[in-house]
């Protein structure tokens, strides 16, 4: 072959090698045997014919035609292989990268179903521009411009929260100083009351004892007096002891039989204290025929006292007889007790005792024969005393309140808190202090807002429980008692429930300190503290 030939068969090779070339780039095949997709972009910058398009990073076509629409959009017409398949929802992304060819990148959606449809040819999709540069820099222009009024706004406002800042810790050093006024009124007060209430103390007992004088002086100037009292005394212990044979009788039925223990129980208490106080007041006497009353009271006692002592135990309490029951006490005065069922209706003459010697003739009927020994006269103040004592209970207490909350007087408050803060003054009863149930009365915050109180009240060792009448309206109370420490829970009026809660400090056997809480479950509820004493 010639040189002119193999010149030209290398020139014929070289065209189509290049042709070649030119077919795989331009991917010519898949233009013409593929089906199309038209995708409209906002913008199709950088974007030009024969561009690859990737689904999820591998190539299956490439741009075929870009053209303007009318309204000044972007269609991007591209060209796809025949066995691959477009998931309908996929994104279409033009991808321009700083450096390298831009490209059409298509993102199927997740979690795709196995028959998932597909986008058909010569369907026409939305796609999506990626940010540019431009983007970027109006978004952070209109940030900064945010940012300039931010701290406009900021530097406009400093001033206001300057003085706002500077009144706050003025109020608060206002209030500071305030408090401290209030507590050192408070000791103040403190101190007061407990100076009035030690010399209150202290004329009751100088009452007392001349109240213990007085009744001996009347002992001695009035025998016949005491002699008809004691008359009295006996008839009263003989219709006790009748009653306690009628309640012997009714105690046979069931429905009662747990209220007759309770109250048999107080019978008996109250007959042993008779007896103790008529054992006492012939020890005072030294009249020989006034012993010979009180001996002859003392029997009809002592017999009531077994009486009760044996319904106690056929009503499933406890009996203390003595000579019948074991560990049993003798009666009173080193009387042989009758058997049950007798009551003795007179008495021979108690002798005079040794100390006074014996009577002599033509002496007078009276207790001037000799002075009562004093550990008698002291014996006899301590039974009245407790007699006292488990009959009737009387309860002072002396309370202050906090301030009223602010805007308090224009919301719904409980009508018993006032902007009064005090101090307020209570003054109640209790009967029969230490029975199984007691009654609680009196009155509060005497002089001001008047209520009053009337409540039964259920004793359980420790434990209170009580309802009725409480500040002048329904209400109940609740309360346990430690050896130093207890709380007490008061809950009352139905128009607007109220509960309040108190925390005790016993600082003696009849006086404690306390504080809590008004109004507990409303926001306008009060602090209150003081103190409170029991005679």
């Amino acid at each position: 072959m010639s040189r002119q030939a193999q010149v030209g068969l290398f020139t014929v090779l070289g065209f189509l090698l290049a042709a070649g070339v030119f077919y795989v780039l331009a991917d010519i095949g898949t233009r013409s045997r593929g089906y199309r997709i038209f995708v409209d972009f906002q913008s199709a910058s950088g974007l030009h014919n024969a561009a690859i398009v990737y689904l999820s990073g591998v190539g299956i076509g490439a741009v075929d035609d870009i053209s303007l629409l009318p309204d000044y959009t972007s269609r991007v017409t591209i060209a796809v292989k025949p066995n691959y398949a477009i998931p309908t929802g996929s994104r279409f992304i033009i991808q321009a990268p700083i450096t390298g060819e831009p490209s059409i990148l298509i993102t199927p959606p997740k979690n795709l179903p196995a028959n998932a449809p597909t986008i058909a040819a010569n369907q026409e999709v939305r796609g999506v521009n990626p940010v540019s540069f431009a983007d970027l820099l109006e978004q952070g222009q209109g940030e900064v411009r945010r940012l300039d009024d931010i701290l406009a706004q900021l530097e406009a406002s400093t001033p206001n929260l300057l003085s706002e800042l500077q009144a706050t810790l003025k109020n608060a050093h206002q209030l500071t100083t305030t408090a401290n006024s209030a507590i050192q009124s408070l000791s103040s007060g403190t101190q007061t009351f407990e100076e009035r209430l030690s010399g209150s103390l202290m004329s009751a007992g100088g009452n007392v004892a001349a109240l213990t004088a007085t009744l001996d002086s009347t002992v001695k100037r009035n025998s016949g007096q005491v002699d008809m009292l004691l008359a009295q005394l006996n008839r009263t212990a003989r219709s006790f002891g009748e009653t306690v044979d009628s309640l012997h009788d009714v105690a046979t039925n069931p429905t009662v039989k747990s209220n007759l223990l309770e109250t048999t129980k107080s019978f008996a208490l109250t007959a042993k204290t008779l007896a103790l106080l008529t054992e006492d007041l012939r020890q005072v006497t030294g009249n020989p025929q006034t012993q010979a009353e009180l001996r002859d009271t003392v029997a009809n006692v002592d017999a009531t006292s077994q009486k009760v002592d044996s319904l106690l135990k056929s009503l499933g309490g406890t009996s203390s007889v003595y000579g019948v029951d074991r560990g049993a006490t003798p009666a009173p005065g080193g009387l042989t007790p009758p058997p049950p069922g007798f009551v003795p209706t007179s008495m021979p003459a108690i002798p005079p005792s040794p100390a006074a010697g014996p009577p002599q003739p033509g002496a007078p009927s009276s207790g001037a024969s000799g002075a009562p020994p004093p550990a008698a006269l002291e014996k006899l103040r301590q039974r009245l005393n407790q007699f006292t004592s488990d009959l009737v209970q009387l309860q002072v207490r002396v309370s202050q309140l906090s301030p009223e909350r602010p805007g308090s007087a224009d919301r719904n408050t409980s009508p018993l808190l006032s902007a009064d803060r005090g101090p307020m003054s209570d003054f109640n009863l209790t009967i029969l202090p230490h029975a199984g149930t007691s009654i609680f009365t009196g009155v509060n915050d005497v002089g001001a807002y008047t209520t009053g109180n009337l409540m039964l009240i259920k004793n359980e060792g420790q434990l209170k429980l009580g309802g009725g009448i409480e500040y002048s309206r329904l209400g109940g109370v609740f309360s346990w008692s430690g050896n130093k420490l207890g709380f007490e829970s008061r809950f009352y009026d139905l128009r607007h429930p109220t509960l309040d809660q108190y925390f005790n400090y016993f600082a003696g056997r009849k006086f404690q300190i306390f504080g809590g809480e008004r109004d507990l479950n409303h926001t306008d509820r009060r602090t209150v503290f003081g103190l409170q004493t029991e005679l």
